[in-house]
């Protein structure tokens, strides 16, 4: 395994954690974002007026999800169910990031 606070080491190509965003649907706000809590009992959970976030250590989804949520390539649904489609004004995003550095 490669140091990930070395940048000569570093593989980007293998994702620690995922980032999940979504925009919710007109007033819809709050309810996606406790939608969201329940859904995804591990995570750091961030908001803003119309946004939901999800930044999420791949090895927590593993311990809740099982290991398809940590196996590389993974999906994001294997890790994020769907919201419901009343909740969201589009699709949500997801992104797999390689963590260089925990402060």
């Amino acid at each position: 395994m490669p140091d990930r606070t070395d940048p000569e080491q570093t593989d980007v190509a293998v994702p620690t954690t995922l980032m999940w965003e979504a925009r919710a649907a007109d007033g819809r706000s709050a309810e996606l974002l406790a939608w969201l809590l329940e859904a995804v009992p591990r995570g750091q959970v961030f908001s803003s007026a119309d946004r939901v976030v999800l930044v999420l250590d791949l090895d927590l989804a593993r311990e809740f999800f099982g290991e398809a949520a940590a196996e590389l390539p993974f999906r994001p649904s294997d890790v994020v169910p769907q919201p419901p489609p009343e909740l969201v004004a589009r699709p949500p995003h997801a992104w797999g990031f390689a963590r260089v550095r925990s402060s």
